[in-house]
């Protein structure tokens, strides 16, 4: 396959396109982290996925891209570390997505129908739980994580 472009002087220019990156980003569906395909499936790869994503992100901290999207910030990165261990701990099913907000945070997410919840982490590492149902939002606060203990 060549691409051709034209220019006003009428002479045109045949190329081969580039290919395309696989960033990783997201997968086909447009996560971040795939989505168990059964809602009580717990796997450690899931959640092996999720750690693997947050020490990747970690590499970087506030690294800003050539689209201006600020990756995830220490604070960030931190918050939702201890957010993840402490659901793991829990044995939380279903194993959430997590995305980063381009501003510099994360999001922590878990659906099912309509329903969505997620903890948004900013780039200062405050927490804000929300739920939406639909489109509508009908629960939104602030979260304090307890203080490590050891």
């Amino acid at each position: 396959m060549t691409m051709t472009m034209a220019f006003s002087d009428t002479m045109a220019m045949t190329r081969r396109p580039k290919r395309v990156s696989d960033t990783q980003a997201a997968d086909e569906r447009g996560f971040a982290t795939p989505q168990p395909s059964n809602a009580w499936n717990r796997t450690n790869r899931d959640w092996d996925y999720i750690f693997n994503k947050l020490n990747e992100w970690g590499r970087e901290p506030g690294k800003v891209d050539e689209d201006d999207l600020v990756f995830p910030s220490y604070d960030a990165i931190s918050q939702a570390i201890a957010i993840i261990e402490l659901l793991y701990q829990e044995e939380s099913e279903p194993a959430p997505s997590i995305a980063p907000d381009g501003e510099g945070g994360i999001a922590i997410s878990w659906s099912s129908g309509d329903n969505l919840e997620t903890l948004q982490i900013s780039d200062a590492g405050y927490v804000e739980y929300l739920r939406f149902r639909g489109s509508k939002l009908t629960d939104r606060f602030p979260v304090v994580l307890p203080e490590n203990q050891s």
